[in-house]
């Protein structure tokens, strides 16, 4: 005999489990799409990485084509290809589906089938970066699947939250809202800074305590900041001159900007949306405020006790 704890909690699992299914069918293309977009990036970069002078930093790395360097090379290249992926599957994922008729835990198999295809397209396009490359660490590859896993995860937690939000209009408020802070909010605070502080109070590590506070702002500057303190060798020409004998605040580290991406961007963007999600239900179907508005009995209702 069942006991009651299954039975109350059976339907939630079936339905969670049918979400994880669909999820992956919909989001199950563009895990490939990462997998093929960054893989090739890093493939690229590595190959670059040794095309230029290579005793004139930041113009080339010297030594073998290395994993480390390739990353370098194609930075902003690397920032797009995990995001766009991460952007589709989200908006893909939740483009048919209605509050009033899909519940909490089949939108949130969905979005744990979502997590689960990028953290494993970017698995495998680090592998095929790593491979490209004349030699690797097994540090270089696991601080890049860690730093890219967060940030396709930051994305897509921020766009499942705006598609919730913006049902009607949830592609183009993900495309200003991404877009901005890929081409314009690093852009500003990076200009902000070097403005106000100069080249060389930041060398040797004068950085303003708003700046370090921005890189929380955007889960772009959080994941810079996570990956290029996580593993240094990771750091742009410019990143390196300006951080190579830099002494940071204590608080200043990978952990902290991991714990940033983690809080701010992605469970708290998920929360928001499962929040909005459960009170778009309730409201779409149990409006109390109107409820003598229809009769409960009237054709129509396919939820006993209130209209559509």
């Amino acid at each position: 005999m069942e006991s009651d704890a299954w039975v109350r909690t059976r339907p939630f699992l079936v339905s969670g489990l049918q979400g994880v299914r669909y999820g992956l069918w919909k989001t199950g293309p563009f895990a490939l799409v990462m997998l093929l977009v960054v893989g090739a990036t890093v493939a690229v970069g590595v190959n670059l990485s040794t095309a230029y002078p290579s005793e004139q930093k930041p113009f080339g790395w010297p030594g073998a084509a290395t994993f480390s360097n390739g990353v370098a090379m194609v930075r902003k290249e690397l920032v797009l290809a995990t995001v766009l992926p991460a952007l589709g599957a989200a908006l893909v994922g939740l483009r048919r589906l209605e509050p009033r008729r899909d519940a909490l835990p089949f939108v949130g198999g969905v979005a744990a089938a979502g997590y689960a295809s990028l953290g494993v397209g970017v698995m495998l396009a680090a592998g095929w970066g790593a491979w490209a490359a004349s030699k690797s660490t097994w540090s270089a590859y696991w601080a890049f699947v860690a730093a890219h896993v967060l940030l396709a995860w930051a994305i897509y937690s921020l766009v499942f939250f705006l598609a919730v939000v913006a049902r009607p209009y949830a592609t183009s408020v993900s495309l200003a809202v991404v877009g901005f802070y890929v081409a314009v909010y690093d852009n500003l605070l990076q200009w902000r800074v070097f403005r106000e502080a100069g080249f060389f109070r930041l060398q040797a590590g004068d950085f303003p305590p708003w700046f370090l506070a921005g890189q929380a702002g955007s889960p772009i500057a959080a994941y810079r900041g996570f990956l290029i303190l996580d593993f240094p060798a990771f750091r742009d020409g410019l990143e390196n001159a300006v951080l190579k004998g830099a002494t940071l605040p204590p608080w200043a580290s990978a952990a902290t900007f991991a714990a940033v991406l983690w809080s701010l961007w992605i469970l708290l963007p998920m929360g928001l949306a499962a929040s909005v999600w459960k009170v778009r239900a309730t409201w779409t179907i149990r409006p109390w405020w109107r409820r003598t508005a229809v009769p409960a009995t009237s054709p129509g209702n396919d939820v006993a006790g209130g209209p559509l």
